[in-house]
């Protein structure tokens, strides 16, 4: 089986949750990397955050055969416990939303996919039983839907 490093955490919760959602992800051509720093650039790097999703991708060369990007989860694990591991449930949401949500993560809206990805990594977080503060979670969750989105 594989391990965690224990330099990210000795909670043994969050451990399995990480190798579950590594585990599963894995299955579909996504990695999960962790970074040591507070934030990290996004994937287009116009802006500064503490997580992203990017689905692999598929398409046709000019030449035969495709043109393959695999996927990937990465989280800034430098703010805290409580905040990486709540990215990290975050981001897997985006992930389970782009595997079993089709239609929703191609027509969906930021907003509508912020949402989803929030209360989706609650109800994961409580699923696998990580021990974290849910109250802290759910505060943060709400502050970060009213600072980007107003709401």
């Amino acid at each position: 089986m594989a391990r965690v490093n224990s330099r990210l955490t000795q909670n043994e919760s969050i451990k399995n949750f990480i190798l579950f959602s590594r585990a599963h992800c894995s299955e579909y051509g996504v990695a999960i990397r962790f970074t040591s720093g507070n934030k990290i650039n996004s994937q287009d790097g116009e802006f500064r955050c503490y997580g992203y999703f990017s689905e692999p991708w598929r398409q046709r060369s000019k030449g035969k055969g495709y043109a393959y990007d695999k996927g990937e989860i990465v989280v800034a694990t430098g703010s805290g416990e409580i905040t990486w591991v709540h990215t990290l449930a975050h981001e897997y949401a985006h992930f389970l939303h782009w595997l079993k949500r089709r239609k929703f993560w191609l027509k969906g809206s930021e907003y509508q996919h912020e949402k989803a990805a929030e209360s989706t990594a609650i109800k994961l977080l409580k699923k696998h039983s990580v021990d974290l503060d849910l109250r802290t979670v759910k505060a943060s969750s709400k502050r970060y839907m009213k600072d980007y989105y107003g709401r």
